[in-house]
C-alpha cells in the first residue's frame, strides 16, 4: 500500500483545513490543495472530535473590549488598563458621577432573534449592576457581585445567570427572546431590586465595577468569548470552512447539497405553541448535543389530554415529502413522539429512548441515531396530502405505539429536547440552527486544479473511500471528477432507487454514458470505490471486488478535479480519502487498494 501511495499524483485524506481551503497531503507544494466554498453564513454544523455538534458563532457587538470607541457613557467614566479575569491588564473600571441620573455604559445596534448578551464583571467598591436592553419591550436583570446572586428580572428575559470565574469575577449573561434589540446597557444600580435603567445618586465617584469582554450572540447561552473591533468576528464552523465530521472514528469530509431548516426557532421552544396541547417548557435545563446548557425540558401539565409543544408556521405543499428531526434525551419518559398533525392523516414516529429504537411508524418512516451523552436524533419522513401548514408535534408518550397523538394525565412523562429541523426532502441532513427565522445552508463545493501534475488523461485511476450516511431513495449519492466542460466527467455514486454502487462516465459533451453497477451497497457503512480507465476501457472496483468493465464511445480527456461535490440533486457523502493516479493500476493493485 505504501508503494501505491507513492505512485499517486494526488492524495487527500481530510485532516488539515482552514476557511476556504482543504489541504492535500500529496503533492506537498500546494498544487493539489482544494479550494472550498459554501458561503451560507453560519448555517453549517458538524460533529467534532468530541462527538459534539459544532456550530458557527459570531460576536455581533462591536469593539467588544474597547469601551472608548463605539460606546456611550451616561453620567459615568471609564479607566482602562485594569487587571482582568484572564490575567491580562485590558479590563476597564466603570464609575458613576455623584448626581441623580442613570450611570451606565451602552452600545446601540439593531439585532433580531433569540440572543444572549454577556460580560465579565467584578465589584470595585460597588456590588449592584444591571444588564438591560432597549427594544419593543424594555428588559433587564439585576446582579449582586458580592455573591453572584440574581435579583429582579424583567418578565421578558428567558434566562439570567452569574457564573463565577474566580477572584471575584463573574460572567453575567441574559437571554433575550424574539424582539429586535436596538441597544444594550450595563448600569450601576442602587440595589438588586432596582427597575429598568434606574436613576439615582451615587455616594462617591470612586466606587464602581471592573468590566471586560462583552459578547452578543445568537442562541440561548454565552459561548467562548470572541474579540471584535470595528466589525463583528466569528469562530467555529465558518462560511467556507470544510467540515471534517467525526461521526465515525476518524474524520471525513462532509459534502451536502443546499438545504433549508424551515422552522423559525429550532432551539427556543418557548416561542412555540405550548397551550393547545398544554406543556411547560423550561429552557436551558440540560447539556445539549452541542455541549452547552441550552436543551429544554418539556413537562406535561395535569389533565387527561394531548401534551406536546407545537409549531404551525411552516407552509406545506401537497404531494411534497418532508423530513422532521429533533434531538431527544430521556428524562421521565421512556417513549417520545415526533410528527405532523396538520394533514388529513397523522404522520407520527414513536421512539424508545431506553433502547434507541423506533417502535412505531404511522403514515411515516423514522430513524434514530445516537449522539453523545445519551442523546438521540429522531427523524420522521412523510408526504403531505394537503397544503395545510405543517403542525409539528413534539412530546412524550406513555406507550410505544401511537396511531394518533397520545392523550394521558401523567406529569412525570418529561423529556429533554433540542435542535428541531423541518426539511422539504426525503432524508435529513446535518443540523441547521435557527434563531427566529428559517435558514438555508448552501451546497458544499470543493475544487482543485490538478493539471500541473496530471497531463495525460487517456489513462488513470481514481479511488475514494467514503460512506453514504443518509437515505437516498429516488436520488443519488456521489461526487464528480470533472474537467468543467459539459459531460466530460467521471461520477462515482450510489443510486438512490436501487442502492447499487455505480460509476457513470460521460465523454466529450455527449449524452452517452458508460455505466457499471455493483450489487446493493449499504448505507452508513464504509466503502472503497475505484474507477480505472485505459483508453476507452473503464473498470469499476468496489470493496475489493472487480465489478466489471465497459467501453465508452471516446477517451476521457479531463485533466482537473474541477468539481468535487454533492451536487444539488444529490444526497450527501462523507469522503474519507481520495487518491488519483496518472496511470491505470493493475487488477491486483486495484483489489488491494479497495479491500476493506
Amino acid at each position: 500500500m505504501s508503494k501505491l501511495f507513492d505512485d499517486s499524483s494526488l492524495a487527500m485524506i481530510p485532516s488539515a483545513v482552514k476557511d476556504g481551503k482543504l489541504y492535500s497531503i500529496r503533492p506537498t507544494d500546494g498544487d493539489g490543495d482544494f479550494t472550498f466554498s459554501r458561503g451560507s453564513n453560519l448555517a453549517a454544523t458538524r460533529v467534532d472530535v468530541n462527538g459534539l455538534i459544532e456550530k458557527g458563532r459570531e460576536n455581533q457587538i462591536l469593539h467588544s473590549n474597547n469601551f472608548s470607541t463605539g460606546w456611550t457613557t451616561n453620567d459615568a467614566s471609564l479607566t482602562s488598563g485594569q487587571s482582568g479575569y484572564d490575567g491580562s491588564n485590558n479590563a476597564w473600571k466603570l464609575v458613576g458621577n455623584t448626581n441623580a441620573s442613570r450611570h451606565n455604559l451602552l452600545q446601540s445596534f439593531s439585532i433580531t432573534g433569540i440572543n444572549t448578551l454577556s460580560v465579565y464583571v467584578k465589584a470595585s467598591g460597588h456590588n449592584y449592576v444591571q444588564l438591560a436592553s432597549a427594544s419593543s419591550i424594555h428588559q433587564y436583570a439585576n446582579f449582586d457581585l458580592s455573591d453572584g446572586s440574581v435579583g429582579s428580572v424583567g418578565s421578558s428575559f428567558v434566562d439570567a445567570k452569574a457564573t463565577s470565574v474566580g477572584n471575584g469575577w463573574y460572567r453575567l449573561s441574559v437571554v433575550n427572546p424574539i424582539n429586535t434589540m436596538v441597544s444594550c446597557y450595563i448600569s450601576l444600580i442602587s440595589s438588586n431590586t432596582a427597575g429598568w435603567l434606574e436613576s439615582w445618586t451615587m455616594s462617591n465617584s470612586t466606587d464602581g465595577v471592573f468590566l471586560q469582554h462583552f459578547q452578543f450572540e445568537q442562541g440561548l447561552v454565552a459561548t467562548d468569548y470572541i474579540e471584535t473591533g470595528a466589525s463583528t468576528a466569528q469562530a467555529g464552523i465558518l462560511e467556507d470552512l470544510p467540515r471534517l465530521d467525526y461521526g465515525a472514528s476518524c474524520p471525513s469530509l462532509l459534502l451536502e447539497p443546499q438545504r433549508s431548516n424551515l422552522i423559525g426557532n429550532s432551539e427556543y421552544f418557548g416561542a412555540w405553541n405550548n397551550v393547545t396541547y398544554p406543556v411547560t417548557i423550561t429552557s436551558n435545563s440540560a447539556t445539549s448535543p452541542d455541549g452547552n446548557t441550552n436543551a429544554a425540558l418539556i413537562t406535561p401539565t395535569s389533565g387527561n389530554s394531548r401534551h406536546a409543544t407545537r409549531d404551525t408556521n411552516v407552509a406545506a405543499v401537497s404531494g411534497t415529502t418532508y423530513t422532521l428531526s429533533a434531538f431527544f434525551k430521556k428524562a421521565g419518559s421512556r417513549y417520545v413522539v415526533l410528527g405532523d398533525s396538520g394533514d388529513s392523516l397523522w404522520h407520527l414516529v414513536t421512539a424508545d429512548l431506553n433502547n434507541g429504537t423506533i417502535t412505531d411508524e404511522e403514515n411515516a418512516t423514522g430513524t434514530i441515531e445516537p449522539y453523545e451523552n445519551d442523546w438521540y436524533r429522531v427523524t420522521c419522513t412523510f408526504t403531505r396530502t394537503n397544503a395545510v401548514t405543517i403542525q409539528t408535534f413534539l412530546g412524550a408518550s406513555p406507550t410505544d405505539t401511537n396511531t394518533a397523538a397520545p392523550s394521558f394525565d401523567d406529569t412525570s412523562l418529561t423529556a429533554y429536547i433540542y435542535g428541531f429541523q423541518v426539511e422539504a426532502e426525503s432524508y435529513p441532513t446535518s443540523y441547521i440552527p435557527t434563531y427566529g427565522s428559517a435558514v438555508t445552508r448552501s451546497q458544499d463545493l470543493t475544487t482543485a486544479d490538478t493539471s500541473s501534475f496530471y497531463t495525460d488523461s487517456s489513462s488513470g485511476t481514481l479511488f475514494t473511500e467514503l460512506s453514504f450516511p443518509l437515505a437516498a431513495d429516488g436520488n443519488y449519492n456521489g461526487w464528480f471528477f470533472w474537467n468543467g466542460s459539459g459531460y466530460n466527467r467521471i461520477v462515482l455514486q450510489r443510486r438512490g432507487d436501487s442502492g447499487r454502487g455505480q460509476i457513470e462516465v460521460r465523454i466529450n459533451n455527449t449524452t452517452q454514458a458508460s455505466i457499471i453497477s455493483s450489487s446493493v451497497i449499504t448505507l452508513e457503512d464504509n466503502h472503497k470505490m475505484l474507477v480505472r480507465w485505459d483508453g476507452n476501457v473503464f473498470t469499476f472496483f468496489i470493496d475489493g471486488v472487480n465489478i466489471g468493465s465497459d467501453t465508452s464511445n471516446d477517451v476521457y480527456s479531463g485533466t482537473d478535479l474541477n468539481e468535487l461535490a454533492s451536487r444539488p440533486t444529490y444526497n450527501a457523502a462523507n469522503i474519507k480519502q481520495i487518491l488519483l493516479f496518472p496511470t491505470a493500476l493493475t487488477d491486483s493493485e486495484c483489489i488491494a487498494l479497495t479491500t476493506l
